[in-house]
């Protein structure tokens, strides 16, 4: 898995979008258009960079999914691993008891156990009902802290469902400085993930 792949891929998105966006201010803001001449020269310029702008967003949304695919498989690797090793299940027996005795007493305590157990689902929905149960005495402040850390794969999911809508705006040649600033957001996150190299 790559990290540094999506993110070379943002970065070749991020250029084509600024490069678009530049030329489109370049077009609205000159004064030798009329208003029909501006509005067919934007027209124009969204069509000369569709192809581009689509190309440069499905890469990343082709890197995304490459990398989504081998987390989906480490996500069922640690789920089978989880059921199969009574260690394993002796650990998440703990971890829900700790929760619903109330032995669980800081947010740092619980974002330990998630960061056990993020990479399986199964585990942190155990952990999550747990948490919920009508008998569980942890502070509701301390179990928000399940709520508050994704897996890499489901923040990794989020930023893949937010750039194909991007890319289809990109396409469609509806742009701004707002879009520069959501892909740095994405770089950011993603550079911050741990489950990828």
């Amino acid at each position: 898995m790559s990290k540094e792949r999506i993110i070379d891929s943002l970065a070749q998105f991020k250029t084509a979008c600024s490069t678009y966006i530049d030329k489109a201010k370049t077009i609205d803001g000159s004064g030798a258009y009329t208003p029909e001449g501006k509005k067919q020269a934007l027209e124009k310029l969204a069509a000369d960079n569709r192809v581009s702008l689509k190309s440069a967003g499905n890469r990343v949304l082709s890197e995304m999914d490459s990398v989504l695919e081998k987390l989906s498989v480490n996500r069922r690797n640690a789920i089978r691993k989880n059921l199969t090793d009574a260690g394993s299940a002796a650990g998440l027996q703990n971890a829900v008891n700790a929760i619903i005795i109330g032995a669980v007493t800081t947010p740092e305590d619980m974002k330990v156990l998630v960061d056990v157990y993020k990479a399986d689902p199964l585990a942190m929905q155990i952990l999550r009902n747990a948490a919920t149960s009508a008998d569980c005495k942890t502070d509701p402040a301390i179990r928000s802290a399940l709520y508050e850390q994704n897996s890499d794969f489901e923040t990794l999911k989020k930023c893949r469902d937010k750039m194909s809508a991007m890319t289809v705006n990109a396409v469609s040649g509806n742009l701004s400085e707002w879009s520069l600033m959501n892909i740095d957001g994405y770089t950011t996150v993603i550079n911050d993930m741990t489950d990828l190299i």
